[in-house]
């Protein structure tokens, strides 16, 4: 059985884990066990609880508080919760979402305790550094084993910044393999 923690902090990352862990309960129950992480990034009840009541998103096994944390501190407690996970849960894997401040905290937690990262939504790039989103999707990119775009566009990003089509298992951040796998939130819209 292979173990997987899912890591998911925002809106966005619970629609897109919603289908996901549909799909392993649907059809990989007996090969896949999920272990939900919820890092505290959203943790209003309309932010976070009610999606996943909503969406039918198992209840987290872990869930952070960071409601009275500095925003400067965030990340780094973000990463530090992470990481005790990590070590408590012992997975094979580890999958990320997007480009959210729980994506880079996760990327870090994940590099830090030599855990393979799947990052769905990889590629996607809008060339604004200035944007602290560019650097968390760039960096969990390059940190990523398994990377699943969700267009020809992205996909072709990941080819222009030197990932390889043709590279063969084991799959590590300097070996990854790279998908055109679709968007899983629109996905997620259509179920």
């Amino acid at each position: 059985m292979i173990k997987i923690l899912t890591l998911v902090g925002a809106r966005p990352q619970f629609i897109k884990a919603a289908t996901i862990s549909r799909c392993i309960a649907k059809h990989f129950a007996d090969d896949l066990e999920e272990i939900i992480v919820h890092s505290g990034q959203h943790y209003d009840d309309n932010m976070s609880e009610d999606f996943f009541k909503e969406l039918e998103i198992p209840k987290p096994s872990y869930q952070f508080n960071l409601k009275n944390i500095p925003p400067l501190e965030r990340i780094t407690q973000m990463r530090v919760n992470i990481e005790l996970a990590i070590q408590n849960e012992k997975p094979d894997l580890i999958i990320l979402y997007g480009d959210t401040s729980t994506t880079l905290a996760g990327t870090y937690a994940a590099t830090n305790q030599h855990i393979p990262i799947v990052h769905i939504e990889a590629g996607l790039r809008s060339y604004d550094e200035t944007m602290p989103e560019e650097f968390n999707r760039y960096t969990c990119d390059h940190a990523s084993s398994l990377l699943f775009a969700p267009s020809k566009k992205a996909f072709e990003n990941l080819i222009k910044e030197g990932f390889g089509t043709n590279n063969k298992a084991p799959y590590s951040a300097g070996n990854a393999a790279i998908f055109n796998s679709g968007d899983v939130m629109y996905d997620g819209s259509s179920t």
